[in-house]
């Protein structure tokens, strides 16, 4: 909580330093210059850490579960427009090395301020290049600052890097849950599935709806089949009876007729009424009448009145049975599809009484098993209604015990995914400042090429100037005119050998810097490779998660299949509940003990209603670990371009460093070339003094020759008696003067034609000062970037050699955590997935037995309508076979001929009752597979019983050392409490320092006070901000809802208001009776 006042405060304060900036800007805009001020290492330190938004305290619930508006999402990842990035901007080296450094680090300092603290250049612009030597005091604070801590402070800067990635999958994440849950509800709405994750349940589910369909069709056309048949028995019913009445109307018509008429009606009538037998006698009579006839007439009339009056009662009795026959065929007329069901029903009724007596030996024998079967499936209810009811305290108790347990681990979890983001954001600035440090190679080595070309051009301009004066004509010995053309070439000749020597010595010194360069260079390749080793390093730990990600897949896969084979024995056991279902509809008995079954399944079933609540809270929890599984991977996902680029870079950085190696080859054979233009530039010295020797040789002979004139014209005033020799000697001389002339006539076109080129070669050596003189410049320009160069270097070499002290630590503590977590994280995904396995087996296996309960209701209350039904109809039936018993009598022989196609049925029915006896054993053996089943799921329920105690007790030891990493936060803390005071006192301090001198620099108080940027009004300025910052405190006081948080922030307001001991316990006590109301 110090942390994020200690950030607000210092944004505040970073706001109004860039108001006073752009006020002094407009003020001063003449003094701005190009001085550079240090900026204080411990107060950007200090600075550093980006406070926490109100939105990332909204992120996490009550109970620690992330919110999945991404409206939170947003305000708690926002980055302030104020506050500017410190991404791209090296780090200034540390305290304890600046004394190793000496003056080279703060010429350093100095040089790369615009790079270090954009914030704070503004305030130095104001200072003229006279105040440069005076160094700011620098800050002490900083080196007490333990390694732990400053690691800390980097890592909140780097989640601003990895923000618009996580929010563009969070967004992604929450679009794809929202479309999700009206696909669920639907889906729930219409079909027995909660959610998507069981594809393989969707698919069952239109499975057993086209299996329902074709089931229908079936029906529908075995319906339409035997509505057929009935409606063609009906036909031939009907076509019967019109023939019977039309043999009547006949038998009416004909009373009156003869008795031969009426003895041929007689058979046909009693043929379609009566049995074949009575036709048969009366046949038989009919023959013995008609061969009566023939033998006497007489004796026959009495015999013949008999038969007509016995024909009369017969023809009577005939009436009366059409009669009734007419009002049985009305009723069959609107009862012919109940008669014919009622006829089926009452041949397998006969059917039955016929085997009633071998089957009720078999049903009691049944009867008997089923009672010891029901007895033991009672008592072994008995025994799982126990069992469950120990398992449901055990399981709530677990409850408890893994809520807890999935909360502390889930705050771990997002702990480690809080350093994973750290390290990928440390990967990202490892990553910009590896680009930095190319893009400053690429300089270098432009800078590099530069220099070798300016090389070249020096060592060609040496060796044309060699060369003119190798080609330089010698001096005449004899002649006067020469004496007054050669004195002035000498002066011309001295001062550019002087310029030469003088660029030799430049470009040697150049030489030598830029060989410090390469030597530098080489050390930044080192710190390069160090980078890459680390990269590499950063890269494992990916790898490794991405393992882990891979493993945690094969599991889920493992226990898919597990659930597919779990599915496959429920749905066995729904097919074997639904046979023995069907089979229980025949036995009366049964029905009684299934009703008893029945409540207690209900009673299970109001066990089990409790135990879906809990698994849909597993699920629920399932659904948020799948998510934040999808987060890892898409993580995974975006981390794998950045080591793709990662891998680039390293590529080129290798191509780099094989074009360094190229380059310092040729540095080696430049240096080779320079010790062979060094002995040449000596040979071309020596060849100049051998010159200037002969010159001096040729100044002497004509001083020698001048003496000689002299004494020569006194011996011709000497000898000017002598003046025949005279003239021979005047021929003489004048042939020499001629010839003298002649030489200085040479001379004299040689000077002509050797001045244009002493005047090119002056301009040539006015160029080559000009060059020289701005080469020099550049070489000052250059050694000064040159210098800079070599500051950040060291800056940057310091803040790698800390970022590798850091990392390794970093590295050894993450190592040892995540190690930690990957135990936990395997414990807790192994104990989770077995506890959502069994939640979901248990859901699933409720839900479906839920379903199969209501089907056995609505099958047993069809099948209760219909036993009403058809004990409705077996009265009606029974009243009329009893009315019908006496007609039947008279059609038993018919019914004995129809005896044939009933003991075909009946041998149906035998094979249907061998088929019912065969399932009853499947039904039985399933019953058996069923109770092997109990068994091995109580042995496993049992492996799951100390599969959890293994675990409460990992959990305990994970416990254990949460509190003592606690106890080393707290410690940490109170270190951080001390450094911050430490800190405020030297910043306090610095800044009375700052205001006493004048010629101070005002980078050191930029930090807290932002009013001492300017020389002329700094005092009234820091006390501008000092008010400024004391609102801020006392706003965050007032608007903090935590107690412990005002507390800590009563300190802070002591030091600021400067409360005694007294002061502040009274504070203290305010808070809390605060938050006692």
């Amino acid at each position: 909580m110090f942390q994020r006042l200690k950030g607000s405060i210092d944004r505040v304060i970073a706001e109004e330093q860039a108001r006073q900036k752009t006020v002094n800007d407009q003020a001063d805009p003449v003094r701005r210059s190009a001085s550079v001020s240090r900026s204080n290492s411990g107060a950007s330190s200090a600075r550093r850490p980006r406070p926490k938004k109100q939105g990332q305290e909204a992120l996490r619930n009550d109970d620690g579960a992330a919110d999945t508006d991404p409206a939170v999402f947003e305000a708690a990842f926002i980055i302030d427009d104020d506050e500017p990035s410190r991404a791209t901007t090296p780090r200034p080296p540390t305290d304890e090395k600046a004394p190793q450094n000496g003056e080279a680090s703060e010429k350093g300092e100095e040089g790369l301020g615009n790079t270090k603290d954009p914030e704070k250049n503004g305030h130095d612009e104001g200072k003229s290049e006279a105040d440069k030597p005076a160094p700011p005091p620098k800050p002490t604070a900083t080196s007490e600052l333990p390694p732990e801590v400053r690691a800390r402070l980097r890592k909140l800067e780097k989640l601003e890097a990895t923000y618009p990635e996580l929010l563009r999958s969070y967004r992604i994440a929450h679009s794809r849950a929202t479309s999700i849950e009206p696909f669920e509800r639907a889906l729930r709405e219409n079909t027995p599935l909660t959610s998507i994750k069981d594809p393989d349940a969707l698919i069952e589910y239109l499975q057993q709806l086209n299996l329902k369909g074709d089931m229908v069709m079936d029906e529908f056309k075995r319906v339409s089949a035997e509505k057929d048949e009935i409606k063609k028995k009906y036909d031939a019913a009907d076509k019967e009876i019109a023939e019977l009445k039309e043999k009547v109307a006949s038998l009416e018509a004909n009373k009156t007729e003869g008795d031969s008429t009426v003895a041929g009606q007689l058979p046909t009538e009693q043929v379609e009424q009566k049995p074949k037998e009575l036709p048969e006698a009366k046949d038989d009579e009919a023959e013995k009448g008609t061969s009566e006839d023939f033998f006497s007439y007489d004796n026959e009339l009495p015999q013949l009145q008999a038969e007509v009056e016995t024909k009369n009662g017969e023809i009577e009795r005939l009436k009366v049975e059409v009669d009734t026959l007419k009002t049985e065929l009305a009723t069959a007329k609107e009862n012919s599809a109940g008669l014919v069901e009622n006829l089926e029903k009452a041949t397998r009724e006969l059917n039955e009484t016929r085997d009633d007596a071998s089957r009720k030996e078999s049903l009691e024998t049944q009867v008997n098993a089923r009672d010891t079967e029901i007895k033991t499936l009672t008592e072994r209810i008995e025994k799982a209604e126990s069992q469950l009811e120990d398992l449901q305290a055990q399981l709530e108790t677990e409850k408890a015990a893994t809520a807890t347990a999935i909360r502390e681990k889930e705050e771990r979890i997002a702990e480690t995914s809080a350093l994973h983001t750290q390290m990928e954001s440390g990967l990202t600035k490892v990553t910009e400042a590896k680009a930095a440090l190319d893009t400053r190679i690429i300089d270098l080595t432009t800078e590099i090429k530069t220099l070798r070309q300016a090389k070249l051009e020096n060592e060609q301009k040496i060796e044309e100037l060699t060369r003119q004066l190798q080609t330089a004509p010698p001096t005449p010995s004899t002649t006067a005119p020469s004496e007054s053309l050669e004195p002035p070439a000498t002066p011309v000749d001295s001062p550019l050998i002087a310029d030469l020597q003088a660029e030799i010595a430049s470009l040697k010194s150049d030489v030598t810097t830029k060989d410090e360069q390469i030597e530098r260079l080489s050390k930044q390749r080192k710190t390069e490779e160090d980078l890459r080793e680390e990269i590499e390093t950063l890269r494992e730990n990916l790898v490794d998660i991405g393992d882990d990600h891979v493993q945690a897949k094969d599991k889920i896969k493992g226990l898919e299949a597990e659930k597919k084979q779990l599915q496959e024995r429920i749905a066995e056991l729904e097919k074997e509940l639904d046979s023995s279902s069907s089979s229980a509809k025949g036995n009366e008995k049964l029905q009684g003990e299934f009703d008893s079954l029945k409540v207690e399944f209900e009673d299970l079933k109001t066990k089990s209603s409790t135990l879906q609540s809990d698994l849909g809270a597993a699920q629920q929890l399932a659904q948020t670990r799948y998510k934040d599984l999808t987060e890892l991977r898409e993580v995974l996902q975006k981390a794998q371009p950045e080591l793709k680029s990662l891998r680039q870079e390293a590529a080129t950085l290798k191509s780099t460093k094989e074009e360094l190696t190229t380059k310092t080859a040729e540095l080696r054979a430049m240096e080779k070339r320079e010790k062979e233009l060094k002995t040449e530039v000596s040979r071309a010295q020596r060849l100049a003094t051998d010159r200037e020797a002969e010159i001096k040789t040729l100044r002497e002979k004509l001083t020698a020759e001048t003496n000689a004139k002299l004494t020569l014209e006194n011996e011709k005033r000497v000898a000017g008696r002598d003046l025949r020799k005279v003239e021979n000697e005047k021929i003489e001389l004048s042939a020499k003067e001629e010839k003298a002339t002649r030489e200085l006539q040479k001379l004299q076109d040689e000077m002509t034609r050797l001045r244009p080129r002493v005047k090119d070669l002056e301009a040539e050596c006015s160029k080559l000062r000009k060059d020289a003189e701005i080469s020099k410049e550049e070489a000052e320009l250059k050694s000064s970037q040159y210098t800079n160069a070599q500051n950040l270097l060291g800056s940057m070499r310091d803040q790698t050699h800390e970022l590798t002290i850091q990392l390794k630590e970093s590295q050894s503590q993450a190592e040892s955590l995540e190690e930690e977590i990957t135990e936990c994280r395997k414990l807790l995904n192994e104990r989770t997935r077995e506890a959502e396995t069994m939640r979901r087996l248990l859901s699933e296996a409720d839900e479906r037995a839920n379903s199969k309960m209501r089907e056995w209701q609505d099958r047993i209350e069809e099948a209760e309508k219909e036993r009403d039904r058809f004990e409705h109809e077996m009265l009606s039936t029974s009243r009329r076979t009893n009315r019908q018993l006496e007609e039947l009598k008279t059609q038993l022989r018919d019914l004995e001929r129809d005896k044939k196609t009933l003991t075909e049925v009946k041998d149906e029915l035998e094979h249907k009752e061998r088929e019912w006896r065969r399932r009853r054993e499947e039904l039985e053996a399933v019953e058996a597979k069923a109770d092997e089943e109990v068994n091995a799921m109580r042995e496993t329920v049992n492996g799951l019983r100390a599969t959890l105690d293994a675990s409460e007790q990992q959990v305990r030891d994970a416990e254990k050392t949460r509190n003592d990493l606690r106890k080393s936060l707290d410690d940490y803390r109170l270190r951080y409490d001390k450094i911050a005071k430490e800190l405020k006192v030297a910043q306090a301090k610095a800044a009375a320092t700052g205001i006493r001198s004048p010629a101070g620099r005002s980078s050191t108080d930029s930090q807290r006070s932002g009013g001492a940027s300017s020389i002329v009004g700094g005092g009234g300025q820091a006390g501008g901000v000092d008010a400024v910052y004391l609102k801020t405190v006392l706003l965050q006081f007032l608007e903090q809802k935590d107690n412990k948080l005002r507390a800590q922030l009563v300190p802070v307001l002591g030091k600021l208001l400067k409360f005694d001991k007294s002061d502040e316990q009274k504070w203290l006590t305010a808070v809390q009776q605060i938050g006692s109301r």
